[in-house]
This record gives C-alpha cells, structure tokens and sequence, in this order.
C-alpha cells in the first residue's frame, strides 16, 4: 500500500481500462538516469509482488505478449470462440505490427443455437478444433496451439460464466472464468482472460 501513498517519490499511479490494469510509476530527479535509478526498486517490487500476472512495459497489450510469447515458442495460435463473440480474435488481429502474421492462424466465431446456453461441442472439443486449424494453417503438429472460449452458461452462486480450454502437443489447459463488470466489460474481460491463458501456459512450461 505505501506504494501508491500521496507525495512519495517515485509514486506509483493505477488506471484500468477495459478490464487491463496499467501502474504508472513517475519519479523526479536532475535527469532521466537519476529518475530510472530511483523508480527500478519500485519496479522491481511491483514485479515480486505481481508475478505472471505482469506481461509487458511500456504500450503493450496482453495481446502483444501473447503472441509474442507464441512465435518465441515457434509456435501458431488458432482460436474458435462462442461466448466472446468475435472479441478473441480481434484482440490477436491487431496486435502489433507484425506479431498477428507471424503466430496468429486465425480465428472462427460461432454463435450458440438459439434457445440455449450451450453448443452441442464441449469447450475442449473446439479448442481440438482451433489446434487443427493452426495445423491446416502450415504450423507443424507440436507447433500448433488452439484456444477456445465456449457458450455463456450458468455458473455458481447464480452468475453466469464461460469455459476457456487451451489444446497443444502437451495436453493443453482448462479454467471456469466467471463473468462480470456489466455486459460491456463482461465479454472483453472474458476474452483477455482467454488469450492470456496462453501466454501463462507457455511461460510456465519454459524450463
């Protein structure tokens, strides 16, 4: 807490947008050296503190790390999503330049059958759906991730939630991630958390 206290210096800011956290950290000295040396112990506890859950500096975007993390991996990345309704692979196609052309396969939407609250697919099977994509796309088999997000359902304490599966050569992954912040934030929140996803998975397996 004393990280964000009023009048210390460096002093750390926090803003969020669209369900992303952004820390701010400023700091006065004689001159851009002095302020860098001031501000990377702060730095560097924020980092301690966080762990995973900091992907990047500056301007990037989770989506910016994801696919980085995905071409330094040699892999690509396919996605098939329901509940999200386009949002996943929006974010990878504009990500930034050059990182969509290199690790993203593509992504297909689907929309869930009128009058209910699931597909007849479960979420692992479109996830081995999107991994076979990324194949077709000319990534080798161990190369190829697939990711997907399934139907809006119920979930626990009468919320409502989607399921997120991950495919690859090593099995792949699977969360329950629950909806909220209103129905504008809801589905982007959702679809972060989904790509995210990925990059996690791919850190955690890094020797």
């Amino acid at each position: 807490p004393d990280l964000i206290r009023r009048g210390r210096d460096p002093l750390v800011g926090i803003t969020a947008h669209e369900a992303t956290i952004t820390l701010r950290i400023t700091a006065r000295g004689r001159d851009e050296r002095e302020c860098l040396a001031k501000m990377a112990p702060t730095e560097e506890t924020i980092r301690g503190c966080l762990g995973s859950l900091a992907y990047g500096t500056d301007d990037d975007e989770v989506e910016d790390a994801v696919l980085r993390a995905v071409a330094a991996a040699g892999r690509t990345l396919a996605t098939v999503e329901i509940g999200t309704e386009g949002r996943v692979a929006a974010l990878l196609a504009r990500a930034q330049a050059g990182m969509a052309e290199r690790a993203f396969a593509g992504g297909t939407v689907m929309v869930a059958a009128r009058g209910t609250t699931a597909p007849a697919e479960t979420v692992d099977a479109l996830a081995a759906r999107a991994r076979a994509a990324a194949v077709a796309s000319g990534a080798a088999a161990a190369a190829a991730v697939g990711l997907a997000v399934g139907a809006v359902r119920p979930g626990p304490e009468g919320r409502t939630a989607v399921d997120i599966a991950l495919a690859d050569a090593a099995g792949g992954a699977r969360i329950e991630h629950l909806l909220g912040g209103g129905p504008a934030l809801a589905p982007a929140r959702a679809a972060k958390t989904a790509v995210d996803l990925v990059r996690r998975q791919l850190a955690a397996r890094v020797p």
